[in-house]
């Protein structure tokens, strides 16, 4: 978890993946000020700066993984000084503009009156004489001169693994106005185009009409379970196309994003992340020797247990060594897994090893699962419902 929104959204609003409250995490993700934003970017930063020092071939940069606006309030907090303008005019233009701004009462016309203002500077441009003009170049050359000063002194500051990240930051066009002020988008918005990320509902939309026509609640349990029912081969084909989908919709996109592996159960994501090659982990001595009793028919944890407290040292020895031989060939398997997988799916790798963390550690409340579950029926679903009992 690399992106700084994500990591807001974790400590802000945790549990949650509803359409709510992703809407209201961007609208406050948004609005937040940018010195406590700066604060997420900059853990996003050493998150992913300890990961590089361990995988030092990945070729995913950091500035990847920001908005524009996120990696300029990271280059500021490294010196970067505001952006020049291209000549006096523009320079003209902004003295004016950025008085309007510190008059300004009512933020949301701001917009309209940067218009007003740029409209009339550049009237007063056209009435100004040489020597007003030549005044203000004279004005814009010594702010340039101030300007390569403190450019020089950021180059010289920053550091070496962000200069990669610099370079692709002043390749990016600047946002427009009207991108910098969009809204997140409305809830109806984020559930139209969420649901061919959740493998049932990629099913459910390909073999609709494989069932019931008239009764939507039946088709969609009947589907359910016919799902549930998919060999594993089967049901990865539908993940996958989830996964398609999720990567095609945001391939070029800045956009803030939940992790894919929100979208899916736990056993959809371990299907997808075993097609990539993620291997079964090793149990413990004890479950690994309670295994191998339960395979020669010894089913009794107590029973098994006897056995290994009357063996003899060597054959203890030697089961034990087959156990961390098993270990050691896991941990390989685990670091080809990893040098292979896909940047965007390790996020939601460590995310699902996270979360097996906390269930070993945290049940969840009963009140919590019941809300779940009961978001557990698409919004689409519920409508055709409703729909039909109102008929």
């Amino acid at each position: 978890m690399f992106k700084p929104f994500d990591l807001f959204m974790e400590k802000k609003f945790p549990n949650e993946e509803n359409a709510e409250s992703l809407e209201e995490a961007e609208n406050k993700w948004n609005s937040l000020d940018p010195s406590k934003k700066l604060k997420f970017i900059k853990k996003a930063e050493k998150k992913y700066d300890a990961y590089i020092q361990e995988n030092p071939e990945s070729h995913v940069t950091f500035s990847s993984l920001l908005s524009y606006r996120e990696l300029e309030i990271l280059f500021k907090s490294y010196g970067l000084p505001d952006k020049l303008q291209q000549n006096s005019k523009m320079y003209f233009f902004k003295i004016k503009q950025d008085e309007a701004r510190k008059n300004l009462e009512d933020p949301s016309e701001l917009e309209s009156v940067l218009r007003e203002v740029r409209f009339k500077a550049d009237n007063d441009w056209k009435q100004f004489t040489d020597k007003e003009k030549h005044h203000l170049l004279k004005e814009f050359h010594q702010k340039v001169a101030q300007y390569n000063d403190l450019i020089f002194d950021f180059a010289r500051n920053l550091p070496e693994n962000r200069i990669v990240d610099y370079k692709e930051f002043c390749k990016r066009p600047e946002p427009t106005m009207k991108e910098r002020n969009q809204k997140a988008p409305k809830k109806e918005t984020i559930e139209r185009f969420d649901r061919k990320f959740v493998p049932f509902d990629v099913y459910f939309d390909k073999h609709r009409d494989d069932f019931d026509q008239d009764d939507n609640m039946k088709a969609y349990n009947d589907a359910r379970s016919k799902f549930k029912s998919l060999s594993d081969k089967k049901k990865l084909k539908y993940i996958k196309k989830a996964e398609f989908n999720y990567d095609e919709h945001y391939k070029n996109s800045d956009d803030e994003r939940q992790l894919l592996s929100s979208y899916m159960n736990k056993n959809e994501m371990k299907l997808l992340l075993e097609s990539y090659g993620m291997p079964d982990t090793v149990p413990n001595f004890s479950a690994y020797f309670f295994s191998k009793k339960t395979k020669e028919g010894i089913s009794d944890m107590k029973q098994a247990f006897e056995c290994l407290k009357k063996m003899n040292p060597e054959e203890k020895d030697e089961i034990q060594k087959e156990h961390a031989m098993k270990q050691d060939e896991y941990l390989l398997k685990k670091k080809q897994f990893l040098d292979s997988l896909p940047f965007s799916r390790l996020e939601d790798y460590n995310s699902m090893k996270k979360q097996t963390r906390r269930s070993f550690t945290h049940a969840g409340s009963a009140s919590k699962k019941l809300k779940r579950n009961s978001s557990s029926t698409p919004n689409h679903i519920k409508k055709s419902m409703s729909d039909e009992s109102e008929g």
